[in-house]
């Protein structure tokens, strides 16, 4: 899995595409790493603040973790989008 957290770092950094990361956050969901998931997402907003894909991830990895605010306040961005 730190493999996967490197390689985010590493696409994130050269510029990588939002559909890029949002596979590799996909990928670290599936890995049970949802605070992984949502530190990368905030940092891939930072970039792409209007992609909904990583967004809605974001949102999933909040609500599972049980930041509830934080998860709803995603999907109201998400849906605003």
């Amino acid at each position: 899995m730190k493999d996967i957290h490197n390689l985010f770092h590493q696409i994130l950094s050269e510029g990588g595409t939002p559909g890029t990361l949002f596979l590799l956050l996909s990928e670290l969901k599936q890995a049970g790493d949802p605070g992984a998931v949502i530190q990368g997402c905030t940092e891939a907003l930072s970039f792409f603040p209007g992609d909904i894909r990583i967004r809605h991830l974001m949102a999933e990895a909040c609500l599972e973790t049980g930041c509830l605010t934080l998860g709803e306040s995603e999907i109201e961005k998400a849906t605003e989008e």
